[in-house]
């Protein structure tokens, strides 16, 4: 049976699905019982369908089912009646009024009696005679008796069992004796997956099976065997919680893209107390559902616009009301937008919320917030266990006119306010009538408070109602020029009930007569508004039960309290924008469990379960409570913990107490106190003083003097800039709900402010960004525009924030919408203008920003993206939701893409595919926008010799070709142009799709442009920077103008406009800095042959290569500083490298033979392995025995040689080679250059034996001059030894003359 089913007779029968096995068994025992003539009472679990059944068997049987709510308020009189005063009628004159069980008696119709076992004594002693033999119903009032129409009454009576608790008592047997009871059996799986398959055809039958599964589990571990949850428990999971689940994929998703594990938490995990249990409500969803369906655990994504409002996947309408400024303020933190999205998820889908949490963990301020940042008017209920029903439903008062009165006022107050807000804010024509609508409604005040209008004891006369409908007149006159309001039609109503209730006053109609006045309850019903019941566990439970019929879906509500009005009991249907909230403290008791299972359990932990509260909220608090600066918030954070770390008993523990302390160092600090003594003050009054011991207040005095101690230190106010904080913080929710669009721009762009603060405190700033700075302006009265704060020198290379700018620039030019770019390109503008003295690289990025977004939004690629995202949502016009790349808000395009009802799959990522090519070619776009900007602005600043500036002249025709250095610059600054005017145009163009690793590759290959920009801005226009750029121009081709128009143009064939022109630059580019043919063969052939070491093929060869290694070290001298007093070891290698060119000539051989022995197929047959392994340890020996002790390891029984032996004459040799050291080797050095020469022209004529024969006599005297008269490394000569030593000189030039196609580029 369907119980998710709301007042019966509003139901349609197809509605409910009564043929299920175990509903259709208890419907089949309830029309058993109604054989009887005698009244059906229905005992069953809350969630198994007592009502529903009833009301199914009501609809069917075409009978009116009157459904009313007992409790421990309800009276006998409510159920039968009573006389009651006549409304509208004279003074004092009251009439009999049937209640709705006597009224449903007399017209034949069904009723349930439902919480039969809430009812008081005396109202189950007054329904006896009605219940048993005599069928009747007597009331002395009237001296009547009205007999039951047992032909068409049927009676039923429904009741959770006793032992639920909340108010509910056994029944006397006496009084169950005139009952037919029936047990309504709990519903079984197969029950449950055939009514989930009959109300939600669209969803798969598997995934409504594993749903059932999924709750049955929850029901076996939790409830019967009681593995875990056992805080908050009694737990219930039943049909309800299952219709909740199936109605959320059904609400957020198309058929054939079902996702259960989106809502898997806010159904079942969000209730639980610990984070244990919610870990196991996901766990056992795993373990059911598998890994297909990954469950949703919430997110920090915060979106809000004029028209919307969006945490995660949850997305509100805003009602476009101004708000009333919230005191204290409210601030959008980290740690409340998990619960508010699944607050705001039960709001959409018009579910009562219970947030449940300890006191001071914000369930309260959460419900505020949501409605502030909604425009919703929150009405809050502060309940208490004395409260009854009357205060929820309303009841009968005297009649007052100045209720109505202050009414009226309330209503045009509110009124006055927003319009004149509107029309001041606006430019049009309507400025002067809200200037004169200001100044009339000031002084109407003032009279209403010269005349005491204002108490509730006042009396209005028709002058105070004339002056009123002026001001109403007025107000009316500019709502219709303004469109503040789009309908004003009840505040006329109510003005003019008011005057026809001054009349009757005036008459004496009404002197001593009642009204009824609605309570807190039915006036947000009627009104619309949100209603949050705060501590709702303080309230009696079988007065909330009162509430369960309101609470079922498309539920309303019976005030019998007033009698039956025409026929009929007055009922309550709520508004569509009402929404009821319960907040509670568990620690003072759980709601019913009837109650528990109509509502949604969101569970919010407080500090003393683990929860940590993240910094940057915590300082987003303490500023909203007033303190200023970075270091001021770290210090109280610093005290706070320190206190609680203490003090483990301590009562000021919680954040309340830090909001407490820096609330009162604001005041302190507006009263004119100095910054330490507010601080101690502040710290005092909330730690010391509320601590229960004098040992505890001496200890918290002792850790806050600790901490205070800080403050003595000279750089402490320096420490005032923080990111997200001050002195630009997040936008607060009443700046969100003001000016959301603003807002948005001020949250993208936390870091770049935090960026240029940070610069701003290296130079002159127009802003107090330091404690000193504060002092300054506020001995000079304040800040002025003129106002300049002066500081260090800025350094771009130290720090970050110079090189966040860029990026920083990005999260507020990419995340803009149609809606808001403008916006977006104005504060860029206005940055510029703010911080006019930082250096200019800074604020060239900030302008660049702003011009690629004015670029990008004017093309037609934002138009495209435009349409396709247009395509999602074609119902809605909110173009503050369509962003230039949708996927900053991934969340909101997985909305709008589940609730599209695509063919299959595959279209569906064909269009995702589509969305993100555009968003690509847009970021590609956007990048070189920005690129431009910067390029433009750098030449400025580039030298007047540089290859970029000579270009940029010839180019304008300031020099002519004559003057170039090199006839390269005369293409250079064409060629930048067309290839910024092609990519750019190649980027629009729309084809082919561009996906993400396409979009980052050709970024990549675009940063060899850039590159290439940046070398010709800063090397000179002079021989060795054309070489350099040549070097750099043979990257580029490479890299970009061969590789990046196939990226962007694919294998369309289209020819861009330029596109010729660029090419035949390139060319021309090309031929000018490209090698000859020959020389790149022969060069190409010198690498292959002599630049490319092998890898070693034996680890023998590598071990002699190791140890050579070492050996060569010994003897190199290059890092030995000569002019100070040596050591003996440094004295030794000095004489090893001057003198021992026996030595450094084996050392040579020996490293000719590790390339010998590394070149050769079979180095052991040729016997060089042998030999290379003897040359090592020869030269391992001879070296040792000349006290180069570091070249092995130390054999027993031999000592080092604590001395160096050496005479006069060698000495003064040394003296000599090393005074020429710098001079022989520059001599070498030219020497090598010219062989190389040599070899370069013995590769490109082959076949010279003379020419060969000549090269290799001069190798060989290079050789011995580098290894005589230089301290030259014997690695530096390894590959001339080798090539001496074998063929490698015909080698060399049978390589060039084989491969003559060959090109080398450097």
């Amino acid at each position: 049976m369907n119980k998710s089913g709301p007042q019966t007779e509003s139901r349609k029968l197809c509605e409910y699905a009564i043929t299920a096995g175990t509903t259709a068994m208890n419907a089949q025992r309830l029309l058993r019982a109604l054989k009887l003539q005698r009244p059906v009472l229905l005992e069953g679990s809350p969630g198994v369908g007592k009502t529903s059944l009833v009301g199914a068997l009501a609809k069917a049987s075409g009978n009116h089912l009157v459904r009313i709510n007992l409790s421990e308020q309800t009276d006998v009189t409510d159920l039968f009646g009573t006389d009651l005063p006549v409304e509208g009628g004279k003074g004092g004159e009251f009439a009999w009024r049937d209640g709705p069980l006597l009224a449903a008696l007399k017209a034949g119709h069904w009723v349930v009696l439902d919480e039969l076992n809430l009812a008081s004594q005396s109202v189950l002693e007054g329904l006896n005679a009605c219940f048993d033999h005599r069928a009747e119903i007597y009331i002395p009032e009237l001296g009547m008796s009205f007999q039951i129409q047992h032909e068409k009454t049927k009676i039923f009576g429904c009741q959770n069992p006793f032992t639920q608790g909340g108010g509910r008592k056994g029944l006397p047997k006496s009084f169950l004796n005139r009952f037919t009871q029936v047990f309504v059996d709990q519903l079984t799986s197969k029950d449950m997956e055939f009514i989930g398959n009959s109300i939600f055809p669209t969803i798969d039958e598997k995934i409504i099976a594993k749903i059932v599964e999924f709750n049955n589990r929850l029901v076996q571990e939790v409830c019967m065997e009681k593995l875990w949850g056992h805080k908050g428990s009694p737990w219930e999971f039943n049909l309800r919680d299952i219709f909740r689940w199936c109605q959320l994929m059904q609400t957020d998703q198309s058929p054939g893209f079902f996702n259960p594990g989106q809502h898997v938490a806010l159904v079942y995990a969000d209730r639980m107390r610990t984070e244990a249990d919610k870990a196991m409500v996901l766990s056992v969803y795993r373990e059911v559902f598998g890994e297909e369906y990954e469950p949703y655990c919430g997110s920090k994504e915060f979106h809000i616009t004029p028209l919307n409002v969006q945490v995660g996947f949850s997305v509100l309408r805003r009602s476009g009301e101004a708000p009333v400024t919230p005191d204290p303020p409210l601030s959008i933190t980290h740690q409340c937008l998990k619960p508010l999205e699944s607050l705001m998820k039960c709001v959409d889908m018009g579910w009562m919320t219970i947030v449940v949490g300890p006191a001071a963990s914000g369930k309260t301020s959460l419900v505020r917030l949501l409605a502030l940042l909604t425009g919703h008017h929150l009405r809050v209920m502060a309940m208490n266990s004395a409260m009854d029903t009357t205060e929820l439903l309303g009841g009968f008062e005297q009649v007052d006119i100045m209720r109505p009165w202050q009414q009226v006022l309330e209503t045009v107050d509110y009124t006055v306010a927003m319009v004149i807000r509107r029309g001041l804010m606006s430019l049009d024509d309507g400025t002067q009538d809200t200037e004169f609508l200001l100044q009339t409604w000031g002084v109407f005040c003032q009279w209403l408070k010269e005349n005491r209008l204002q108490r509730p004891r006042g009396t209005v006369n028709s002058e105070a109602l004339n002056k009123l409908e002026v001001i109403i007149l007025l107000l009316q006159k500019l709502n219709t020029k303004l469109k503040v309001f789009t309908d004003m039609s009840k505040l006329q109503m109510d003005f003019t009930l008011l005057k026809e209730r001054l009349a009757q006053l005036e008459d004496g109609w009404t002197n001593g007569g009642f009204e009824w006045l609605d309570g807190m309850l039915v006036q947000a019903l009627q009104a619309g508004d949100w209603l949050l019941m705060d501590n709702v566990n303080f309230c009696s439970a079988s007065v909330l039960d009162r509430l369960n019929a309101l609470l079922e879906p498309n539920g309303s509500l019976a005030i019998n309290e007033r009698g039956v009005i025409d026929g009929k009991t007055p009922r309550i249907t709520p508004h569509p924008n009402f929404r009821l909230f319960l907040t509670m403290d568990p620690v003072h008791g759980e709601l019913s469990r009837a109650m528990r299972n109509r509502g949604v359990e969101v569970y919010i932990p407080g500090e003393n379960e683990g929860v940590c509260w993240d910094t940057l909220d915590l300082k987003t608090l303490l500023h909203s409570a007033g303190v200023t600066g970075d270091c001021v918030c770290d210090l109280l954070i610093q005290i706070h913990k320190g206190i609680r770390s203490a003090i483990w008993d301590s009562p000021a523990s919680s954040v309340t107490s830090l909001l407490h302390a820096a609330s009162l160092l604001f005041c302190q600090l507006q009263r004119g106190a100095d910054l330490r003594s507010s601080l101690q003050h502040a710290c005092t009054e909330a730690y010391s003083f509320c601590q229960r011991t004098v040992a505890n207040q001496k200890q918290a005095q002792q850790v806050i003097e600790q901490h205070l101690a800080i403050q003595g230190t000279a750089d402490w106010g320096d420490g005032l800039l923080s990111a997200g904080v001050w002195p630009d913080g997040f936008p607060s929710a009443l700046l969100s709900t003001e000016d959301s669009c603003f807002s948005s721009v001020l949250r993208d762009g936390q870091v770049l402010l935090f960026c240029l603060n940070s610069l701003s405190l290296q130079g002159k700033r127009n802003r107090p960004l330091r404690l000193m700075d504060l002092q300054l302006a506020l001995q000079s009265s304040g800040v002025h525009e003129d106002s300049v704060f002066s500081g260090g020198v800025v350094d771009l290379e130290e720090g970050d924030a110079f090189r966040l700018i860029s990026t920083a620039v990005r999260l507020v030019t990419e995340r803009a919408s149609h809606g808001d770019w403008i916006l977006r390109s104005s504060w860029l503008s206005n940055l510029g203008r703010s911080y006019k003295y930082l250096p200019d690289p800074v604020l060239v990025q900030v302008e660049a920003g702003n011009r690629a977004l004015r670029a990008v939004f004017s093309s037609s690629l934002a138009v495209k993206g435009k349409t396709l995202a247009e395509l999602l949502q074609p119902h809605s016009k909110d173009e503050y939701r369509i962003l230039m790349d949708m996927r900053w808000n991934k969340q909101y395009l997985d909305i709008l893409t589940n609730k599209c009802n695509f063919e299959d799959e595959e279209r569906y990522m064909e269009f995702l595919e589509a969305l993100n090519a555009v968003a690509n070619r847009i970021v590609l776009m956007m990048d070189r926008e920005e690129r431009a900007v910067t390029c433009s602005c750098t030449i400025s600043g580039a030298p007047q010799s540089s290859a970029m500036r000579v270009a940029t002249a010839f180019n304008k025709g300031t020099i002519d070709m004559s003057q170039l250095p090199h006839p390269m610059l005369m293409h250079l600054r064409v060629f930048f142009d067309l290839w910024d005017a092609y990519v750019l145009q190649a980027v629009q163009s729309g084809q082919p799709h561009i996906s993400d690793h396409v979009m980052f590759e050709i970024l990549q290959l675009l940063q060899w442009r850039d590159h290439f920009w940046d070398v010709c801005i800063m090397l000179p226009a002079d021989s060795q920077g054309i070489s350099v750029l040549s070097l750099h121009w043979q990257w580029v081709q490479k890299h970009l103008v061969l590789r990046l128009p196939q990226l962007l143009m694919g294998d369309t064939g289209t020819t861009l406009e330029g596109q010729q022109d660029l090419q035949a630059v390139s060319a021309a580019i090309q031929n000018v800095l490209s090698t000859p043919r020959s020389v790149a063969a022969a060069l190409k052939g010198i690498q292959r042959s002599l630049g490319k070491a092998l890898p070693f093929k034996l680890e023998s060869v590598a071990e002699c290569a190791s140890r050579l290694g070492v050996l060569s070290k010994a003897l190199d001298v290059n890092k030995l500083k000569l002019d100070g007093p040596f050591s003996c070891w440094e004295l030794v290698r000095l004489q090893g490298a001057g003198l021992w060119l026996d030595i450094k000539e084996s050392l040579l051989e020996a490293s000719g033979l590790v390339l010998s022995a590394n070149n050769q197929l079979n180095p052991h047959e040729s016997g060089i392995l042998e030999k290379l392994v003897l040359s090592v340890e020869q030269l391992e020996c001879c070296m040792t025995s000349k006290g180069l002790s570091g070249v092995r390891p130390m054999s027993d029984g031999e000592e080092q040689d604590s001395g160096v032996h050496m005479s006069r004459v060698e000495l003064l040799q040394l003296r000599g080679k090393t005074q020429l050291w710098p001079l022989m080797e520059g001599l070498s050095v030219l020497n090598q250059l010219r062989l190389s020469t040599d070899l370069l022209h013995l590769a490109l004529s082959p076949g010279d034996h003379n020419a060969e024969d000549c090269l290799r006599r001069e190798l060989s005297r290079h050789l011995r001059f580098c290894l005589q008269s230089t301290p030259m490394n014997v690695g530096q000569l390894q590959c001339l030894w080798f090539l001496l030593s074998s063929d490698g000189v015909s080698g060399v030039s049978a390589t060039f003359h084989s491969d003559p196609g060959s090109q080398w580029i450097i």
